[in-house]
């Protein structure tokens, strides 16, 4: 029987930061991904370890706003000592199970936010006042997809989906005004996800985004996005359960 690897998991020790470039964004990766209990790194250690320059993890704290090196290091690590004791996670080579419900509880957390519930309610009203709901999300999308489609069939709204994107390409060319596009895409980063949102510009359709992407140039200020962030397994999909 083939040994099972320990899950990597990757934790918001820092949050995502839109003015990252992809070298520093390997900083950040390198240190959500740490599961040690005490960050004590020193700048050529993690320069060296995320496969960076020096200069990189400099801009990259510079960028985060602190002062120095060492004021980084305390944040992180009064971040992860906040973690780790609100959202324990196993150092054995099984803990798929404890992953599962940090991920859940860091989600149930962090969800409900005043600004996050108008937003939401903004984004409900909109599907409600639509005459079809185009949905999609595809990949680690896909269940998060499939939970809104079914709970909108439950309250017997017209709702039109498809995870394969050849199936929905047709859908989209039919979409009107009176339409609403909700797409589910982690990082806005597929060429799916892009044609997506360009069709429903070019053809006025109201979109309603469920992403971890803080910042991308597709988004505008026209469209409804719900923003989350997520505790992350290399072999595990957490979603973000949210039912609206």
């Amino acid at each position: 029987m083939k040994k099972q690897e320990k899950s990597q998991i990757s934790h918001p020790i820092l949050l995502n930061n839109s003015k990252l470039i992809n070298s520093e964004n390997k900083v950040l990766e390198f240190i959500n991904g740490f599961q040690g209990e005490v960050f004590n790194y020193s700048i050529e250690d993690l320069a060296k370890l995320a496969n960076v320059s020096t200069a990189t993890v400099f801009r990259f704290v510079r960028k985060y706003g602190f002062k120095n090196f060492k004021e980084a290091i305390i944040f992180i690590n009064k971040n992860l000592q906040k973690l780790n004791e609100k959202y324990p996670l196993s150092t054995s080579q099984d803990n798929n199970i404890s992953t599962i419900v940090a991920g859940n509880k860091y989600v149930l957390d962090n969800l409900y936010t005043n600004e996050l519930q108008k937003i939401i309610e903004k984004a409900a009203q909109i599907i409600y006042n639509s005459k079809r709901i185009l949905i999609h999300g595809a990949g680690s999308s896909k269940r998060m997809a499939e939970t809104l489609v079914s709970n909108l069939y439950k309250v017997s709204l017209n709702v039109i989906a498809h995870d394969d994107f050849h199936l929905f390409l047709p859908v989209l060319g039919n979409a009107t005004t009176e339409d609403v596009c909700v797409l589910f895409s982690d990082n806005l980063n597929s060429p799916e996800a892009a044609f997506t949102i360009k069709q429903c510009r070019e053809k006025k359709v109201q979109i309603i985004l469920i992403t971890s992407k803080k910042k991308s140039n597709l988004i505008t200020k026209n469209d409804v996005v719900i923003l989350y962030e997520k505790i992350t397994s290399k072999h595990l999909n957490i979603p973000l359960s949210s039912k609206w």
